[in-house]
């Protein structure tokens, strides 16, 4: 309940009465939640593989870290070279990792 979604940072809400709050580690320091070095470092080694690591923090209190990615479309590259051949130059610009 309550879930509000801060652009760019991550998620707060509240699961059975405690606070849930998802998103990057600037996020849940900005709250006073300290990441550990080491979960840090493991984020950002799958952060290399293209994954986005979400941290999760419950009741101010580090709670630990997924990775999200999105999976490539089979007809991905098959869709560029399409645009390609008709003149257009493609780039894929993100904000993700």
């Amino acid at each position: 309940t309550g879930v509000r979604a801060v652009p760019g940072r991550g998620i707060v809400g509240t699961v059975d009465g405690r606070e849930v709050r998802a998103g990057n580690a600037p996020f849940l320091e900005e709250s006073g939640v300290a990441v550990a070095p080491e979960a840090l470092a493991r984020a950002s080694a799958r952060a290399v593989l293209g994954r986005t690591p979400l941290f999760v923090a419950v009741d101010g209190r580090y709670a630990g870290f997924v990775t999200v990615a999105d999976p490539e479309r089979a007809s991905s590259a098959a869709a560029v070279a399409a645009l390609r051949d008709l003149g257009i130059a493609v780039v894929l610009l993100t904000g993700e990792r």
